[in-house]
């Protein structure tokens, strides 16, 4: 078996560990990679029309820097960021797509479900999903 910057775990990971291993950015195939830390983490797939960012890891300040730095490791602009896919409306899963699309101009896809999931989180998670606009679509 070949050695793995991910070591194999037997116990739950702790999430409330405040300052969680960071994995470097790593390029899995010619066009996907992932970015993240030992709790959460996200894909970056590479394609024509720009980057496609599969989730967008914990809703806080320290996974933008996370992101953002793994763009620049992997040697990607991340400006030329073109679509969020939120698979599920759970917050370690929308994070800052807020952040991501009016910083950078993507645009994010998820369920409508999953959206007013997100946008109606307890008062003590509070939602950072953006109100959608107009042209934007649930799938």
């Amino acid at each position: 078996m070949t050695r793995s910057w991910r070591s194999s775990r037997t116990e739950k990971p702790d999430f409330h560990k405040q300052e969680p291993t960071l994995c470097p950015a790593t390029r899995f195939f010619d066009q996907m990679s992932f970015i993240g830390d030992e709790i959460v983490g996200c894909f970056v797939i590479e394609t024509k029309k720009g980057i496609v960012l599969l989730d967008c890891m914990n809703p806080d300040n320290r996974c933008i820097q996370i992101i953002e730095k793994g763009f620049s490791d992997l040697s990607l602009d991340i400006h030329n960021l073109h679509t969020i896919i939120i698979s599920h409306g759970h917050g370690d899963h929308f994070g800052m797509a807020g952040y991501f699309k009016e910083t950078y101009g993507a645009r994010i896809c998820m369920s409508k479900t999953d959206y007013d999931f997100a946008r109606n989180m307890p008062k003590h998670l509070p939602s950072l999903m953006p109100k959608p606009v107009a042209s934007e679509r649930f799938y």
